[in-house]
């Protein structure tokens, strides 16, 4: 066993109220604790420093903390026994519930290697083990004595901290094998779990993955868009124009322009403001009087949002919705306000669809195998295109080696179907994976990607 556990007895209904108070001071602690871990390691993003010596700064703020507090070093499973058996003095309990949430911030915060649980385990003792001291010496008759405390301590803290409040309880229900501790540990730990839940929705773990753009309480749609920035969609061809353009010359390279929305800047390349087709439509009739009295600064108007570079694409999502806009401009930064770019829709739209191909690789080629055909052809990624199509003529009863398509046309078979053939190779299409010594017959069909171009002579046999 890892710790040695002393004989646990319930005296009274009344330690109930000090089990509670345990439960509300575990619940604030473990908020502690998660926040002191993820600023600490914002801190140490933010420093410039070279990445591979930032854990040795973790490593000696440690060092010099445990000159003075040794029980804060390594995994403190001694100091654990020794609070279980009540030998510490309450100010060195106090003192080592907060030295403990820094020396492990430090660690991990620098990118040193270790963990929360065992972290979690000892500051709950401590935590444990001075209420406990508090409420038998206040109430010796009618309490257990430090260590019943400090047990249930540790589970509070292990619930509030991974918000994972079964698990604590069954791990401490087995270090004492006796069922006397499941009332107050249950009391315990579901109030310090549900306190830690309505200050901090996410755990010590979730935090992590929230961080990284997943939510593990939302959809998969929504991940994956947070997984992705502005910059993975950035369009920086975009119709700019000078804030003192005339009103003639707006016209003019509205005329000449495939764009919809232009963008009106200044000498600096700021953003002014942004002109849409809609709005010069509504001046068109008044073209003749406004030509050389109104320029591009006059009819901008305030982007309804401006994105930056790290923002995540649901974010933009949301923009586009709330302001039914299919292009919105992004500058280099709120400072600045420089142009770099717009983001349109579609551009999002595709980005999701790529990473949604990526990401569900299987289920997603399935899926487009089955809807590509000769009539219809698949984009599966940045130009590259999946179609079905019926070989020409010249290619009957020549083999794939023979006919060297890959180079001769640059695109690749994925799949050969006859309809005399029995189903092979993908589930739900009959077809055989091609090989080099494949001999294409009359009413053979390829399953071939390529580009756009490369598909179109491959269709002719050119």
């Amino acid at each position: 066993p890892a710790f040695q556990v002393p004989t646990y007895q319930l005296v009274s209904s009344f330690e109930f109220i000090p089990y509670t108070l345990l439960g509300i001071a575990a619940g604030l602690v473990a908020v502690l604790f998660i926040a002191s871990v993820y600023k600490t390691d914002d801190f140490f993003e933010r420093i410039s420093f070279p990445p591979y010596l930032k854990p040795a700064i973790g490593g000696l703020v440690v060092g010099l903390l445990a000159i003075g507090l040794p029980q804060v070093y390594g995994v403190g499973y001694e100091s654990i026994n020794q609070a279980l058996w009540g030998r510490d003095v309450d100010w060195l309990l106090f003192v080592l519930i907060f030295a403990k949430i820094f020396a492990t911030s430090a660690t991990l915060g620098s990118g040193g290697s270790g963990g929360i649980f065992a972290p979690s385990l000892f500051i709950g003792a401590m935590l444990g083990a001075l209420i406990g001291d508090q409420a038998h010496h206040l109430f010796p008759a009618i309490t257990a004595g430090t260590g019943a405390y400090a047990l249930v301590g540790m589970g509070a803290l292990v619930s509030a901290t991974t918000h994972a409040p079964i698990t604590a309880i069954l791990i401490i229900f087995e270090l004492t094998n006796d069922y006397r501790i499941i009332p107050p540990l249950m009391l315990a730990c579901i109030i310090s779990v549900l306190l830690a839940t309505y200050l901090k929705k996410d755990s010590m773990y979730t935090m992590k993955l929230i961080r990284r753009g997943i939510n593990i309480y939302e959809g998969r749609d929504i991940n994956i868009l947070r997984t992705l920035t502005v910059k993975d969609v950035l369009n920086r061809e975009v119709e700019t124009v000078p804030a003192n353009h005339t009103f003639s010359q707006l016209l003019q390279k509205m005329i000449h322009s495939q764009h919809e929305v232009f963008l009106t800047v200044n000498p600096d390349q700021q953003l002014m403001g942004l002109i849409t087709i809609q709005n010069l439509k509504e001046f068109l009739l008044d073209q003749e009087y406004l030509s050389q009295l109104v320029i591009a600064a006059d009819l901008a108007e305030p982007p309804p949002a401006i994105l930056y570079p790290s923002d995540n694409l649901d974010l933009v999502m949301h923009q586009f919705g709330k302001y039914n806009m299919d292009e919105l401009p992004v500058v280099e930064n709120k400072q600045s306000r420089r142009l770099i770019g717009s983001v349109r829709r579609m551009d999002v739209i595709d980005a999701y669809n790529r990473q949604i191909f990526k990401m569900d690789l299987t289920g997603g080629m399935h899926s487009i195998l089955s809807a590509a055909s000769d009539e219809r052809e698949i984009e599966v990624t940045s130009g590259y295109r999946l179609a079905e199509i019926e070989p020409p003529a010249s290619f009957y009863h020549k083999s794939i080696r023979q006919l060297n398509i890959r180079a001769k046309y640059g695109v690749e078979i994925i799949l050969i179907r006859n309809s005399g053939e029995s189903s092979k190779g993908i589930p739900g299409r009959p077809g055989a994976l091609p090989s080099p010594d494949y001999i294409i017959q009359p009413g053979d069909r390829l399953l071939v990607l390529g580009s756009e171009a490369a598909l179109k002579r491959l269709k002719t046999g050119l």
